[in-house]
């Protein structure tokens, strides 16, 4: 049962006729339970292509090419059409090495995003939709929420240690980096992240182990940056005490 009228969702992979690229126009919204992409209902069908800000099956982990992006996302167009959904944690999670937007706690290298620029930029030029995690439960190669730990002086922490979602260091340096990665221009669009009609959601971040307390926070934190996304609870699983959440328009779960 959902409550104030958000959505579960489900992404997974669907067969569509094909279809030519078509630029993604306008914001997806939400109106009670169901989403809209314009005047058409949205349906998050497509795939998850984590890799599309950096890459790890290249030999080590680098860039990937504007070639592997560009090919990449032009055959989830061509096979599911405009519309079709891409999730990609790199778009979003970049902290704590030295490829990263966020190497080091506030200090951020804007340069260090432009495959996620790009890939967005191609995203919208083929009509597709973004779902952008904002972090990661593990010790995933792009970064994720141990840095935040490790910045505010905490040891190295279990996936489902709390401390990420508690401590007063740790979650402000985690909104710092949330509200600099939004407003982040891109030098292919000319936008800011929270601009960017490509993008249908963000997503607190992947798999995560978050209370109701810090997940309703960031999700409230996120739309006073940003009027025209959507929030997805990135927890894992669909918690009841996370369904009455205001700020919070998607659930999901991962099978």
């Amino acid at each position: 049962m959902i409550a104030q009228g958000a959505l579960l969702l489900v992404v997974g992979l669907a067969a569509a006729a094909l279809a030519p690229p078509a630029r993604a126009a306008g914001f997806i919204t939400r109106r009670g339970a169901t989403l809209w992409d314009g005047a058409k209902a949205y349906r998050a069908a497509g795939v998850n292509a984590y890799w599309l800000g950096l890459d790890e099956n290249v030999g080590g982990v680098h860039f990937p090419t504007k070639f592997r992006i560009a090919g990449g996302l032009a055959t989830v167009a061509g096979w599911l059409g405009p519309g079709a959904t891409v999730r990609s944690q790199t778009l979003g999670v970049s902290t704590g090495g030295a490829l990263s937007f966020e190497p080091r706690l506030n200090v951020f290298n804007d340069t260090n995003l432009w495959a996620a620029d790009w890939a967005i930029a191609e995203a919208e030029r083929l009509g597709l939709r973004l779902i952008v995690p904002l972090t990661d439960n593990g010790k995933h190669f792009a970064g994720g929420k141990r840095d935040f730990c490790a910045w505010c002086g905490l040891p190295d922490l279990r996936d489902d240690d709390p401390l990420f979602y508690t401590n007063e260091c740790v979650v402000a340096a985690f909104k710092a980096y949330v509200q600099r990665r939004l407003n982040h221009v891109n030098p292919f669009t000319g936008r800011a992240a929270k601009d960017e009609p490509s993008i249908a959601v963000w997503e607190t971040g992947n798999e995560l182990n978050a209370t109701a307390a810090w997940t309703g926070s960031i999700a409230a934190f996120i739309k006073t940056i940003d009027s025209n996304h959507l929030v997805m609870d990135g927890t894992y699983g669909v918690r009841p005490s996370h369904l009455g959440l205001d700020d919070v328009d998607v659930y999901t779960d991962h099978y």
